[in-house]
């Protein structure tokens, strides 16, 4: 065979290299849905209490803007606030159903006993993020849902992997289902 007969043409190759971009792109979407969803279905169910944050945008639509118990002042002594650094926080379930932080840290806890769930986030500014922040709402219920929050009515139901990764499955409301989050 000549070196001729293996050529592709340039045209033919514009349409190969823009196929092998979209199937890339169709690849990683998928897996970040897969990812999401074995969070979802596969994680430990912890329920927290929500505390206010005040959170506008205008381009991402009507969302509410979560902040938990358990992520804040988790490094007051640390002088280098700004950066993002990891932390895992060990959590406890409540006799009232919730949970909340007994310990936290900058590693992996050595010894979790049995009950217990180990969150990872990173910490900014004194506060922990743990990526379970941000809950899209149908349109006009955002600031229903901030007054809720303020009246302390509102928690997220989380599910958290054995590795600490969390995702938001929904919100609660005195308690009862009012919001869950799709699974894609």
């Amino acid at each position: 065979m000549s070196a001729q007969t293996l050529a592709i043409a340039p045209a033919a190759r514009f349409w190969l290299w823009l196929g092998l971009v979209a199937l890339l792109q169709t690849a990683a979407l998928l897996w970040m849905v897969a990812d999401r969803n074995r969070v979802l279905t596969s994680g430990a169910e912890v329920v927290l209490p929500v505390i206010p944050v005040d959170p506008r945008s205008l381009f991402q639509g009507d969302y509410v803007r979560l902040g938990y118990e358990i992520g804040s002042n988790q490094m007051a002594n640390d002088n280098s606030n700004n950066a993002r650094r990891p932390v895992f926080a060990v959590l406890a379930k409540r006799a009232d159903g919730l949970w909340e932080r007994v310990a936290s840290g900058p590693d992996w806890p050595n010894n979790v006993t049995p009950g217990h769930v180990v969150i990872a986030g990173h910490v900014r500014w004194s506060q922990a993020e743990f990526g379970i922040e941000t809950f899209f709402v149908p349109e006009g219920k955002g600031p229903e849902l901030d007054k809720l929050i303020g009246d302390k009515k509102l928690s997220a139901v989380v599910r958290i992997d054995a590795s600490g990764r969390a995702a938001l499955a929904g919100l609660l409301v005195d308690g009862q289902p009012a919001y869950q989050e799709p699974w894609y």
